[in-house]
């Protein structure tokens, strides 16, 4: 069992022998679901790097206003 809030990791949840019961039923084995478990993490990662360049542009591009009436970007 596990403290509250805690989490068994990967490598535990795939050794459990309830996990490997339900992986065999699904003709899975424990290679294949770290391999999909890996590449899942890894687009994550790009997922998120990406995101963080876009909001560093996006702050150098669009600098805040002080003042949210002076935020419009149109000429008046």
């Amino acid at each position: 069992m596990y403290p509250a809030n805690a989490e068994p990791g990967l490598d535990e949840l795939l050794t459990d022998p309830v996990a490997q019961m339900m992986m065999r039923g699904d003709g899975l084995r424990p290679e294949q679901v770290r391999s999909c478990v890996d590449a899942i993490q890894e687009r994550l990662r790009i997922v998120r790097t990406i995101e963080d360049r876009i909001a560093g542009l996006a702050a150098i591009a669009l600098p805040r206003s002080p003042d949210p009436a002076q935020a419009c970007l149109c000429p008046r």
